[in-house]
């Protein structure tokens, strides 16, 4: 059947459509006997018949976004774009007509439809309607707890990979919450103390909260008064009791804030905190700490409904079907940059790098966002608007619902636990898992945000220490000794012009990782460029020196640096494109170019803002001299992988710079990386290489 030209239902080959069009085609179209114009005019019409706006509505301008109904996820989603509704003639007024007027949605108000129960006429009306509930008054109503035990107990009754090995030890420090004091609530110190605890992850925000201080601790393990709690610590104490479990672990009042041994020693104990928890309890909708857990629903996302009818019952009458539309709730996403533009803008809480590692290691999360509560554990996802337990009609897709939560970064495990990737099970099969899983990792990661630019590595500190001990690797500034040199390839993804994010790769304010670590630049970064890739250089040494007692913690800068072994082509940096006044400001179209590769086809990604790459002040023709190591090659494609470094001269990095020209060796740091993937026209495929690499010689690099 080929697809209504106005809803564009059923797609072709079950893919994801977008359609633009009125209310206005749809009601020509349904008249001319499409069904699913039909249906979905009926809910608009629904949908604003239950806000009271019918009459006075002549028209709208709407998308319509189909998902591919036979595949992965299904929806029907509604874009509102502009509304025209007429207004009537007022006695006394020289117009003698009805006129209109036109309110405009920027960004567009989306709107989706599930159905509360699934019959065999909608899913072959509607293939991509998905089932759905209605939600209840509030994230801390009594139907929202029962619904958060029964996710707690189908976990613990059947999801393997949840299980605890045995009951868990209690953090260094936990909250007692049923402690014989003022408040029932005080600071404990547990010495192999075993039993269930609960942890909270949130957004600190930048207004000042209760910490345990060094001058403060003695206090909070003789009480804590929960009126001084900020709001989301005192509505994590209740849901934590009305769950039945003593024990709270919140970072802020379990660590002392200001006794950095004690920081450093407990953030390196992350990784067994939350993977050892009993349910970690995440305040999603939170940008700070007194923002709260619990939410009531909004009644701009109240439910409408409209009722439907083009079938016959068997007697003969006409049997109806009920549609429910309302506003797009806010579902729980990745951060921006893991998917398109455009898409929604993700809850505070996925946002935050420490965060990242914490929903990542958790056996359990309970997601509270600002209309529902999400639900995360290592082999299942869900939310309040999904039914449970899941449909299993085998005439119906095997994900009929109105949304489920991406999987979450995946760490390998082995076939014996497939159904998650993030089962984090005690092996795993290849290491070229663990490789690809990190890398992923880090691009994700690198996209957040930390309130201090030096927890670049404390903030990861979990997930290194569980690959560690998967692997037996060892862990170097965000990388791994074992699949060096080509892991140096990472590369800034810069954006496009058009987009709000900053256009140039950054550098911390401060020294936080060496030029050779992604964590150096404060920047997104990918890895896209390293499948198939064969090492073409030699690791002679590296080193790094641990600020703490963690390896995977900060850094300190003496000491750190990594020698490599290769092939190096001199060559000359330069900003290329520029045009017009030489002294103005480069911008993200006037890209750097190396004189060598004039004529290649290339792509060359820069580590830094312009000012910190050349010499500006020199005018026009500022240029830098710099090496191209080669570090990797494809053996297929001849595509070759270089590292462009440049000798140390930056105030920022003298004082790492020293250590190493103490050895009587020059010091150099990471400028970025070039691919080459061909020549210039005219030479053979197999001479390009040759006459590149002729240009360069065997030499040792030292990168701090």
């Amino acid at each position: 059947m080929e697809p209504c030209d106005v809803c564009s239902h059923p797609g072709r080959n079950y893919r994801k459509s977008l359609s633009i069009t009125t209310l206005a085609a749809m009601s020509d179209r349904a008249d001319a006997g499409c069904v699913p114009c039909s249906v979905l005019k009926g809910a608009i019409r629904g949908y604003y018949e239950g806000m009271g706006h019918t009459d006075a509505i002549a028209d709208i301008d709407l998308g319509l976004d189909f998902n591919a109904s036979k595949e992965k996820d299904r929806s029907i989603g509604l874009r509102i774009l502009s509304v025209t509704e007429s207004v009537p003639w007022e006695p006394g007024s020289s117009k003698k007509r009805t006129g209109h007027q036109i309110k405009r949605f920027e960004p567009a108000l989306r709107l989706e439809l599930f159905s509360a129960k699934a019959t065999p006429w909608l899913s072959r009306t509607l293939p991509d309607l998905p089932l759905g509930h209605e939600l209840p008054v509030s994230t801390c109503s009594e139907k929202s707890l029962a619904w958060t035990v029964q996710q707690i107990q189908v976990c613990v009754d059947s999801h393997v990979a949840c299980r605890p090995s045995s009951e868990p030890c209690l953090p260094r420090r936990v909250l007692d919450l049923d402690a014989d004091c003022k408040s029932g609530v005080r600071l404990h110190e547990s010495s192999a103390q075993r039993g269930r605890y609960v942890c909270l992850s949130h957004c600190w925000g930048k207004r000042p909260f209760l910490q345990t201080l060094s001058s403060t601790l003695n206090s909070h393990l003789d009480n804590i008064d929960f009126e001084s709690l900020p709001l989301t610590f005192q509505e994590a104490i209740d849901i934590t009791r009305r769950l039945g479990i003593r024990f709270l672990w919140i970072d802020s009042l379990c660590i002392i804030q200001d006794h950095m041994d004690d920081w450093r020693a407990e953030a390196a104990k992350m990784a067994s905190i939350f993977q050892n928890c009993y349910l970690v309890v995440s305040a999603a909708k939170g940008s700070n700490a007194r923002d709260g857990l619990y939410s009531n629903f909004p009644s701009r996302c109240k439910t409408y409904t409209a009722k439907v009818s083009d079938k016959q019952a068997e007697d003969g009458s006409t049997a109806e079907e009920t549609i429910s539309i309302r506003q797009t709730l806010t579902h729980l996403t990745r951060a921006v940059g893991a998917y398109e533009e455009g898409q929604q803008i993700p809850l505070p809480v996925v946002t935050r790098g420490w965060i990242f590692q914490e929903r990542i290691l958790a056996p359990r999360v309970l997601h509270c966002g600002p209309e529902e509560l999400s639900w995360e554990c290592r082999e299942a996802t869900c939310c309040q608007c999904i039914p449970f337990p899941k449909p299993s009609w085998a005439h119906f897709s095997k994900r009929d619902f109105v949304h489920e939560p991406p999987p979450r970064t995946a760490i390998p495990n082995p076939p014996s636990q497939p159904r998650h990737g993030l089962a984090l099970a005690q092996s795993a099969s290849h290491s070229a898992d663990f490789e690809k899983s990190w890398y992923r990792v880090v691009e994700e990661y690198t996209q957040l945000h930390l309130t201090h630019e030096k927890d670049i590595f404390p903030a990861l500190a979990g997930l290194a220490n569980v690959v560690q001990s998967r692997t037996n690797w060892t862990y170097l500034a965000g990388l791994w000794r074992e699949i060096l040199p080509r892991a140096l390839l990472w590369h800034a993804r810069t954006t496009n012009a058009g987009s709000s994010t900053k256009r140039w790769p950054n550098r911390p304010r401060s020294w936080r990782a060496p030029t050779w670590s992604w964590a150096s630049v404060d920047y997104p970064v990918g890895f896209d460029t390293l499948n198939s890739m064969e090492d073409a250089c030699e690791v002679l040494e590296a080193k790094c020196i641990p600020a703490g007692p963690d390896p995977t913690g900060e850094l300190a800068p003496d000491g750190t640096y990594l020698v490599l072994r290769g092939t190096a082509i001199p060559a000359v940096i330069r900003l290329a494109g520029r045009k017009g006044d030489p002294h103005k400001v480069p911008t993200a179209y006037e890209i750097a170019e190396l004189d060598i590769l004039r004529g290649y086809m290339k792509t060359f990604w820069v580590d830094d803002e312009w000012k910190f790459i050349l010499p500006f002040s020199s005018g026009f023709d500022s240029q830098r001299a710099v090496l191209c190591l080669l570090v990797a090659r494809h053996p297929v494609t001849l595509t070759l992988m270089f590292l462009v470094v440049a000798p140390v001269r930056e105030p920022w990095l003298l004082q790492v710079g020293q250590f190493v020209a103490a050895r009587n060796s020059v010091p150099y740091r990471r400028v970025g990386v070039v691919e080459v993937a061909g020549g210039p026209a005219g030479l053979p495929r197999n001479a390009w290489q040759s006459k590149l690499l002729d240009l360069g010689e065997e030499r040792l690099v030292r990168l701090v």
